[in-house]
């Protein structure tokens, strides 16, 4: 497998556009795309201080606030900004992954098996709680807990509060008829089952 990179980069940054065989003056880039729908593909040298070859999508589009600038390891087009919008679909969940949930930068391990426990529980954690989120999702109750004009949520927080909303109502209908059918309704929300005296990796719900 080969991975590629796209990334955005500010309109304030600097770089020499190629043209031919030659690069031109340094330049910002939003002295290169200065209206809507401008557009500007090719081969640039990026910043000044540790200046590389790179590939430059630059385009405005129409009824966006500002212009788009994003760098590839393939050739330049239109569809490396498509490519890069696609990360919007999980914008929320990667927030929540770092600074608004798990802090995953904050960590300080200075022995590598340690940190490697560290993630495989960290990111168990997120599978899980993105399952559930994915769950509250299938079974119609995002309404309830995001808003309806625009998705605020993204899957791990949808999973938090909807599990959260399980456990309220276990606790209520918590009484001895119903017992075994709440018992049912929180194992449904593990990660694992047991299964032939072994742990299954599973989750649905009932």
């Amino acid at each position: 497998m080969k991975w590629h990179d796209v990334l955005r980069i500010k309109n304030e940054e600097g770089f020499r556009r190629k043209f031919r065989h030659f690069y031109r003056d340094w330049e910002q880039g939003k002295h290169v795309i200065q209206k809507e729908g401008s557009a500007w593909y090719g081969r640039v040298l990026l910043w000044k201080e540790h200046p590389f070859e790179t590939q430059l999508s630059a385009c405005w589009e129409p009824g966006y606030k500002e212009p788009w600038f994003v760098i590839s390891d393939r050739k330049a087009s239109h569809g490396r900004v498509n490519e890069y919008a696609l990360r919007l679909r999980v914008e929320a969940t990667f927030e929540d992954t770092k600074s608004r949930f798990f802090l995953i930068e904050c960590s300080r391990f200075p022995n590598r098996e340690h940190l490697k426990r560290w993630l495989f529980a960290l990111f168990l954690s997120i599978w899980w709680i993105a399952h559930l989120g994915g769950s509250c999702i299938h079974h119609g109750q995002r309404d309830v807990l995001d808003r309806q004009d625009r998705r605020d949520k993204g899957l791990l927080r949808l999973g938090c509060l909807w599990l959260t909303e399980i456990l309220k109502k276990a606790n209520r209908d918590l009484c001895p008829k119903t017992l075994s059918r709440v018992k049912a309704q929180l194992a449904n929300c593990l990660p694992f089952s047991h299964r032939n005296q072994r742990l299954c990796f599973s989750l649905y719900r009932t």
